[in-house]
């Protein structure tokens, strides 16, 4: 690899990066619409979608985190 490709790739690395915290920022933001719609708040409706949103944050972290890992491998390249 020479040095464009290697800065291209860094660059590509970045907007993966970008479109997880986007991905982020639009189920938080769904959350919080569908939470201060809802009429009856039922403890059910609520711990389930406390534990699916935990479970996506916990996966898009170990997703940010492998794109981290990604772009500093290509750093010291």
């Amino acid at each position: 690899m020479n040095y464009s490709e290697l800065v291209q790739l860094y660059f590509e690395r970045s907007t993966a990066m970008q479109n997880y915290w986007n991905l982020y920022v639009l189920v938080v933001g769904g959350l919080l619409a569908f939470s201060s719609l809802r009429k009856h708040h039922a403890a059910v409706t609520t711990a389930l979608v406390c534990l699916l949103f935990a479970i996506f944050a916990y996966e898009n972290l170990g997703a940010l985190k492998d794109v981290t890992a990604q772009r500093f491998a290509l750093l010291d390249s």
